[in-house]
């Protein structure tokens, strides 16, 4: 089984090609909880699997995090799944976390996420900063532009194009890195236990 780990501004993930391996959704949540045990395996903070599309788009995302229990959207995640995709040649050209902020400066903010699944404040949450942002932009706290977001893993910068009273487009920007490729051997994890 080959994987990707990556992170996302301090948020770590193990990126698995399903389009490649083929194992069944139900396999999922198990591999989360076995490969994302720190201790034990190789830890991060989920699993981020590439599947088929359902629609039109190139590939979709399912998201696990790492006690196994799925998630319905990780923004760190999701750059990093764009930047996976994006290298493996896949696309065309280019409920209830609770996050906390505090205003710096002018269109600076420092953020805290507290997430579900990992029961820990992580290091990062781009879902939660472009949550935070958009709320703060319609607030007239911040500007909307540029706006710079400050987490323990690092900073994001947030663009929220606003639309009388509602927010018409979020970009949000940041750095990845992948952390390593490599081959899971686990001898005590088959193939045979993930069908």
């Amino acid at each position: 089984m080959q994987f990707w780990k990556m992170n996302g501004a301090g948020n770590d993930f193990l990126v698995l090609n399903n389009l490649e391996e083929k194992l069944p959704e139900e396999a999922f949540p198990a591999l989360a909880r076995t490969l994302c045990e720190r201790r034990l395996s190789i830890g991060a903070d989920g699993l981020m699997v590439v599947d088929a599309p359902r629609a039109d788009g190139d590939y979709r995302m399912l998201f696990y995090n790492s006690d196994g229990s799925a998630g319905e959207m990780c923004g760190n995640g999701a750059r990093c799944i764009c930047r996976y995709g994006y290298e493996k040649g896949l696309a065309g050209e280019v409920q209830a976390n609770v996050n906390f902020c505090e205003l710096t400066g002018p269109d600076q903010l420092y953020e805290r996420t507290f997430e579900r699944g990992v029961e820990d404040f992580t290091y990062a949450c781009g879902t939660g900063t472009g949550s935070v942002v958009a709320v703060l932009t319609l607030l007239g706290k911040v500007s909307g532009k540029g706006v710079r977001a400050e987490m323990r893993g690092g900073v994001l910068t947030a663009d929220a194009e606003r639309d009388g009273d509602r927010i018409a487009n979020l970009y949000l920007t940041g750095p990845t890195n992948i952390v390593c490729k490599g081959q899971v051997t686990d001898e005590e994890l088959t193939r045979q236990d993930c069908v």
